[in-house]
């Protein structure tokens, strides 16, 4: 929050503020909060957190080319690279290229975007939000696949656990979504501040398009202190 242009801050604490000794609730207070909230927020970036499972290879892909939406086209590409960087074998890559979410026809809902976290404290108390994906190389697109149950043992074998850091410009496409919207998480976050309360506030964010490399701000794995910091994020 303390980074947070002082605009944007001021249509905030104006929101949080607005429902205090009143009945008045977050929806309520959004529908004359929001469209200033755009307004000063402009073009500003937001820090959001994509949770998934990496191999080494694919670290340094990620740092040179960004973070890759959903696609039958992305998880061929990592299988084949798996594949080649002698992770896996043959006989496993055309299981897997078998088994993903594309190859079932069970994509639909996960087509063409990336899933991120806006708020790190669903690292502390929500981390049941993002433990399936910090335990399985392949996220969604594996264990959502009716192939799971014959997967489930190699896939939590393959990569570190790894959050990758990222700052998006949620404005920048129409179709980009966030749960709850984003100018609610930023009035329920400040108001968690000012009780000083540790609740569950966090926005799941769903981004329809590529994250390029020079807004990957980091890559966490066990051992990194960003990373460390949470002490029930899976270590191996």
């Amino acid at each position: 929050m303390s980074t947070l242009p002082n605009d944007v801050m001021r249509v905030i604490l104006n929101a949080a503020s607005a429902g205090r000794g009143s009945t008045a609730n977050t929806d309520e207070v959004s529908l004359t909060g929001k469209g200033a909230f755009r307004a000063a927020w402009g073009r500003a970036l937001l820090r959001t957190y994509h949770c998934t499972r990496l191999l080494p290879h694919e670290v340094e892909m990620i740092r040179n080319q960004g973070l890759r939406r959903l696609t039958q086209a992305l998880m061929h590409d990592r299988i084949e690279a798996a594949r080649q960087s002698g992770v896996i074998t043959e006989q496993e890559a055309a299981q897997l290229q078998q088994a993903h979410v594309f190859a079932t026809r069970q994509h639909r809902s996960r087509m063409e975007q990336v899933w991120l976290i806006a708020g790190r404290i669903v690292f502390d108390n929500r981390i049941e939000a993002c433990i399936r994906f910090l335990s399985t190389w392949g996220g969604e697109a594996l264990y959502k696949s009716k192939m799971w149950p014959t997967l489930d043992k190699r896939i939590s074998t393959l990569g570190t656990p790894s959050i990758v850091v990222a700052d998006i410009d949620i404005y920048g496409r129409p179709d980009t979504a966030t749960n709850p919207d984003i100018f609610e998480f930023f009035v329920d976050l400040q108001r968690q501040a000012e009780h000083r309360s540790a609740d569950d506030v966090y926005a799941n964010v769903i981004y329809k398009d590529d994250v390029p490399a020079k807004h990957v701000v980091g890559i966490w794995q066990p051992g990194h202190r960003e990373y460390d910091r949470h002490a029930g994020l899976p270590r191996t």
